[in-house]
Order: C-alpha cells, then sequence, then structure tokens
C-alpha cells in the first residue's frame, strides 16, 4: 500500500512506534495510545517497570513465573491476575473496567522482544516531526512527563 492508516492501543501502540519509525512517509493518520513511548517511560520511577519502582521487584518474580516450563496453569493465572491488578489505575474500579470482553494475553515474546530489542532503537520524534499530519499520541501524566 502507498498510504495507509493505523491506530494501536498497548502492544498495538508499541507497534505503530515501530511503523512510524520505519515507514512515516507511507503514513495517513496515526493514533498510539497506552504505548511505551521512550526508555525513558520504563526508567521513570512512578513506572513499576522501572528498577526504582517499589513494585519492580515483585513484577519480574511474575515475569519469572509466567514464563517457567514448572509452573502451574493456576500459578500462571494467579501470577497474571497479581500483574492485571498492579496494572490498573484504581482497582476498585476493576470489574468495570473489565466489563467488556477482551483477551487479556501478553504476549511476552513480542513484549520482551520491544521492550529489549526495538524500544532501546526507537526515536519516533525525530520520525513523527517529518509527518504530513497530525498524529493522535493518547498518554497519561506519567509517560508524558517521562518523554
Amino acid at each position: 500500500m502507498e498510504r495507509w492508516s493505523f491506530a494501536g492501543h498497548s502492544t498495538g501502540g508499541m507497534l505503530a512506534l515501530v511503523y512510524v519509525t520505519s515507514f512515516p512517509n507511507t503514513l495517513s493518520k496515526l493514533m498510539v495510545g497506552g504505548a511505551t513511548a521512550t526508555k525513558k517511560y520504563m526508567e521513570h520511577e512512578g513506572s513499576m517497570y522501572s528498577p526504582s519502582s517499589s513494585l519492580n521487584k515483585r513484577l519480574k518474580e511474575i515475569f519469572s513465573i509466567l514464563k517457567s516450563p514448572d509452573t502451574t496453569i493456576e500459578e500462571r493465572r494467579s501470577a497474571n491476575r497479581e500483574w492485571t491488578d498492579m496494572s490498573l489505575y484504581n482497582i476498585e474500579k476493576k470489574a468495570e473496567y473489565f466489563q467488556r470482553p477482551s483477551s487479556g494475553k501478553v504476549v511476552h515474546r513480542r513484549l520482551d522482544y520491544f521492550s529489549f530489542n526495538d524500544l532501546l532503537i526507537l526515536i519516533y520524534k525525530k520520525n513523527y516531526q517529518k509527518l504530513e499530519f497530525p498524529p493522535l499520541f493518547i498518554v497519561d501524566d506519567m509517560m508524558h512527563n517521562a518523554l
């Protein structure tokens, strides 16, 4: 395709950043939400992915549980629930957040690849400034401050 539009959220938002970095001249519209835009975000003390976060040690333990071939399905389910709870902005609204159907699955291999490979080389600011249209980035305060 010569021209196309893309919208992505979460892992799809990360993919959108790869597209804007790799093919900025082919996009006609771009919407990115809930994506890690820079390595600074992962280093921000407010992010559970940052080593300076009080949640980071437990998050790494959860990832180990999820990746281990020795864990039971119930241990994985429990770890996934805990990770989800850690990720929620307002845990009291959990039932409301999950009223709509969703797979809720994170593809760890893809997330790891992005986090430890693509994320390290993405310099999207230079690329999105070259776009012929204004892209829409939906970010929270913590991510905005880390950009």
